[in-house]
Order: structure tokens, then C-alpha cells, then sequence
């Protein structure tokens, strides 16, 4: 304990990351209560192997573009936590600087290790003037996803539910059995880790920049997987992807991109404003599976809109929304609401 009362929680393990972040979603663990201790983060490494023919004691190009697009959503990710903003230019040269990965390759293979503990020493200072529920929730999201296995596993979950967003906007039921082999991997591969899965899920509801870092973990994975090249398996944080599942989940990214117009009823996590000409909603499908960040421009304009969004929020209640917006791969872009309202209450049968 402190000497001022207030209980220092260690986080010196990925298991303590976990046990602090369910503590504060649980309310066991009181943000006005506590101190995060990130004095000693050496557990906290990213590891990468990539197998196959052109990767043979070698990186390529595309392996190391991969990597560098893993590198800025890393850089996003802490913005958003110290700056309150995911542009990488808030950050100052120096700070990037310092939050630079450096990888050393496996002597004989393509394997990359790199330690974050010196990368992240800004972060355990900016803790100390962080102290907010939602700020240290995300940023113990942050640890679990880009340092722990969670990243790996939470972007199959995204694969699966962007699959099913996609088969919505094409007007036709979503087949498990289409991409058998890709949906069963995804189903083996989460089925240990639902409980965690859960945790995540819970983090992004209650706290906007935790949802704002998944995505950005999301994006890193895919950029690394796409980059990849004629890997026959790409291996991040110990979750393996074979050159099937790797082709599956990327296929859709190098498509152009589409229109898209999405018309349904979401719960509203979270709202944003740096000015009175926008708003950022973060948005939640009723039955939990996805979540995500749209824009309300020009408020003023659009009042009642905005009134409709503002109820949902501070009763908890579902609100019907019109979102137009760019699908480019397994991501949405641009997302804009045009119309937001309170569904109607069925009226109950004689």
C-alpha cells in the first residue's frame, strides 16, 4: 500500500495485466483507489516467425512493411492513451523515438524478438497522471493486446465478424460452412480463450480508448498477415497461421474499396468531442459482437439526431442508426451517421 492509502497494483506479468483489468471492469479494483506499478514491464515482447522459402535466413520487404504498419498502430495506440488522440503526429519526435521496437532476427531463420520494456518507459510515466476508470482500462488493454497473446485471438474474432457483417450487406444469410476449414480454425483457436474474449469485449464497452486500441491491434495484425508475401506460416505472439488461413482472412483486404450502408440498432459505449462541429459515437451491436466508431457531423443540424444518440447513451437503451461509410478489407472507414432515432416499442397483442 502507499503511504497515502492508495493500493499499488504491480503489473510486472501478463497475468497481472489480466487480474488488474478484470479487477477494474468488475469493480473489485476502485480507479480513485489505486496506482498502476509499470516500473517493471520485461515481460512485455512481440515475436514474430515467418516460415517458407523466401524467408530462409532472410527478411523481405513486404515482411518488413508489415512490421512498420505493426509499428505505427503501436504509435496510435499510446496517442491515444497520452495524447487523447490516435493521429501518430501528436506524438513528438522524441516519443517516437523511444517507443521504436527494435527486432533482433534468430541467427539461421526468420524469426523476430523484440523487447518493449525501454520502448515503453513514456508510458509508465504518462500512467502516473492517468488515473480515470477508462484511462486504466485501456491501457491495460493496450499491454494484453500488442504484448500478450490476446491480439492474436481478438483479430480472428474480427475476422469472423466482419464475415458476417459482409454477408448482411450482401443481402444473404451468413454460411459457416463457406469457409469451413477458416471457421473452424477461428472456433479452436478462441474456444480457450473465450473467458478472455469477454474480458476484452467488457473493456471496449467501458472505456472509448480501449476501443479505439482494438482496432488498432486489430489492423496491426492484419497489415503483418497481408504483408507476409508466400509465407507458408506466419507464427505472432504463439498463435500459428498457416498459409490457408493467412489467404482466407486476407483475400477481402486487397479488394477495392466499397460503399457501404449500414441500417441497424446499436447501444452507444461511448461519446467524443473536441469541438461542437463533430462528435465520434462509439457504437455496439445489441448482441455484443462487434463494435464501432462513427461520426456525427454537424450537430447543430442534425439535433434530434443527436438527442436520440445522447438518450441511448445515458439510459443504457438501444438506438436505431443509418451509418454510410468506405469497407475496405476486413475494415470500415469513414463511417458517418446520416439518421439516428429511438426504435419503437412493439405494441403488445389483444
Amino acid at each position: 500500500m502507499a503511504t497515502d492509502g492508495t493500493q499499488v497494483v504491480r503489473i510486472d506479468s501478463e497475468e497481472a495485466a489480466w487480474n488488474a483489468l478484470n479487477g477494474l471492469l468488475s469493480g473489485e479494483l476502485l480507479a480513485s483507489q489505486i496506482s498502476l506499478d509499470l516500473s517493471d514491464l520485461r515481460w512485455t515482447k512481440v515475436h514474430f516467425a515467418f516460415k517458407g522459402e523466401p524467408f530462409h535466413q532472410t527478411v523481405t520487404a513486404s515482411m518488413m512493411s508489415g512490421l512498420v504498419e505493426y509499428q505505427n498502430d503501436l504509435y496510435r495506440s499510446v496517442a491515444r492513451l497520452i495524447k487523447n488522440d490516435g493521429r501518430i503526429i501528436r506524438l513528438t519526435d522524441a516519443e517516437k523515438r523511444q517507443l521504436e521496437l527494435v527486432f533482433s532476427v534468430t541467427e539461421g531463420s526468420s524469426e523476430l524478438f523484440a523487447k518493449a520494456a525501454e520502448s515503453l518507459g513514456a508510458l509508465g510515466k504518462a500512467v502516473e497522471k492517468l488515473n480515470s476508470k477508462q484511462s486504466l482500462i485501456a491501457i491495460l488493454t493496450f499491454l494484453v493486446l500488442f504484448f500478450g497473446a490476446a491480439g492474436g485471438y481478438m483479430y480472428l474474432s474480427h475476422v469472423e465478424t466482419m464475415k458476417k457483417i459482409e454477408a448482411e450487406q450482401k443481402g444473404r444469410e451468413f454460411d459457416q460452412n463457406e469457409k469451413k476449414d477458416l471457421y473452424d480454425f477461428i472456433e479452436k483457436m478462441l474456444h480457450d480463450k473465450q473467458a478472455q474474449a469477454d474480458t476484452l469485449k467488457k473493456a471496449t464497452r467501458q472505456s472509448a480508448a480501449a476501443s479505439d486500441i482494438s482496432q488498432y491491434s486489430d489492423h496491426a495484425v492484419d497489415e503483418v498477415l497481408r504483408r507476409s508475401g508466400e509465407a507458408t506460416e506466419v507464427i505472432y505472439q504463439g498463435l500459428a497461421f498457416d498459409a490457408d488461413v493467412i489467404s482466407a482472412v486476407t483475400a477481402t483486404r486487397r479488394a477495392k474499396s466499397e460503399k457501404m450502408v449500414i441500417q441497424d440498432t446499436f447501444l452507444v459505449t461511448a461519446l467524443e468531442s473536441e469541438n461542437v462541429k463533430s462528435y465520434r459515437v462509439h457504437l455496439e451491436s445489441v448482441d455484443g459482437d462487434w463494435n464501432l466508431v462513427a461520426e456525427l457531423e454537424d450537430p447543430l443540424v442534425s439535433s434530434k439526431y443527436q438527442k436520440a444518440i445522447q438518450k441511448a447513451e445515458w439510459n443504457h437503451t438501444p438506438v436505431t442508426v443509418h451509418i454510410v461509410g468506405r469497407r475496405v478489407g476486413e475494415s470500415i472507414r469513414d463511417a458517418k451517421i446520416t439518421k439516428a432515432f429511438t426504435p419503437r416499442k412493439r405494441k403488445a397483442r389483444a
